[in-house]
């Protein structure tokens, strides 16, 4: 894992993944691969959030990448939702 004191990990720091992904997940890896290099980097205490930037995305699946609850760390794009809006909204949640 790359979280780590020797690539920069501060102790006392949140470590935060955030995964910008079409909404699905590469068809030769599948969405076992995804959902399983996931759940290591959340049983080592980092928080997953997935932005989706799509019409049309495999919700189960990012809710399968992201931390929980859910509403709380999936954000969708939808590709005439507004970036700015969108980038606010994460901010928002990632300063808290």
């Amino acid at each position: 894992m790359q979280l780590t004191s020797s690539n920069g990990d501060r102790l006392g720091a949140d470590n935060v993944v955030i995964l910008v992904s079409d909404g699905y997940s590469d068809v030769q890896e599948g969405e076992t691969a995804s959902a399983t290099a996931a759940e290591r980097l959340k049983a080592a205490g980092v928080t997953v959030y997935t932005v989706a930037v799509s019409d049309s995305s495999n919700l189960m699946e990012l809710n399968a990448v992201n931390s929980d609850p859910d509403p709380e760390h999936l954000y969708e794009l939808g590709l005439e939702t507004a970036v700015q809006q969108t980038a606010d909204l994460l901010l928002d949640q990632l300063c808290q």
